[in-house]
């Protein structure tokens, strides 16, 4: 159990607490390191925590509804609060640990980062056709922003499933669902708290009458950056439900890539 975790270690319950990321247990650990009666080793993770969107319903089916979500969070603070120094912000799918990130790190550093900006999040809605108010009339900036989609009106409202006692889920939270730039944005983000075992059913096996458009979750690489099924199109391994014909070929076509390429 994450609240008790700590002390499980001191008195014996448990002998070994693998993958920490959340800051205020890193610290706490350390601080047990330091008065001499554990150790502690420090590594790079081969993967990364996320928001998983879900690409085939609702408003985050839209490019531009996600690109404004990442508009709307400070991801340099949030990790910055989160591991307390002890972790750092991806632009992609990678983990700091792989070779291939090693390698490309300049080139990746090139990839938008997202820098936190309300104005950037309003402009790319309002070039995704979120441009109306409740009535179909021209939004005038206050309350949920709809969109015409198939000629009815979809509100800008994200529905969140997040996992319990999870400090993950609670600053998303503050830092996201209730952040007063969100709703300026003309956005909202419904909170749905429950077991992460429920969030897993949910999430994985009701794909085909998924409710939510986002998950808070995360994910580790194996030592082989197989990523086929992952894009493939229908795949169920195709987390975001996302069809993109021509990212689905790429993911194919680099498996048959030189392994020293």
């Amino acid at each position: 159990e994450q609240e008790t975790m700590m002390d499980e270690l001191k008195t014996g319950s448990v002998d070994l607490l693998p993958e920490i990321t959340d800051g205020d247990q890193v610290v706490a650990g350390l601080e047990m390191v330091d008065n001499g009666d554990f150790d502690a080793v420090t590594y790079a993770r081969n993967g990364y925590g996320h928001i998983t969107f879900v690409c085939d319903n609702g408003p985050t089916q839209f490019t531009e509804v996600r690109q404004a979500v990442a508009y709307l969070l400070d991801r340099n603070e949030f990790a910055r609060t989160f591991t307390k120094g002890y972790g750092a912000v991806v632009n992609g799918a990678y983990g700091l640990a792989m070779y291939e990130y090693t390698y490309n790190k300049d080139a990746l550093e090139q990839l938008n980062s997202y820098s936190y900006s309300l104005d950037k999040a309003v402009e790319v809605l309002e070039a995704g056709g979120w441009t109306l108010d409740a009535n179909g009339n021209q939004y005038n900036g206050t309350g949920v922003r709809y969109k015409n989609v198939d000629g009815k009106l979809m509100p800008l409202v994200l529905h969140w499933a997040s996992s319990e006692n999870n400090s993950v889920s609670d600053l998303i939270a503050t830092m996201l669902a209730q952040n007063p730039d969100v709703a300026k944005a003309g956005m909202q983000i419904e909170q749905t708290v429950m077991t992460f075992a429920e969030m897993y059913t949910e999430h994985y096996q009701n794909q085909k009458e998924d409710y939510y458009n986002m998950y808070n979750l995360a994910t580790n690489y194996t030592s082989v950056f197989d990523v086929q099924a992952t894009y493939e199109v229908g795949s169920t391994a195709n987390q975001n439900h996302i069809a993109d014909e021509k990212l689905a070929s790429l993911a194919k076509e680099m498996l048959a890539v030189d392994s020293k390429d």
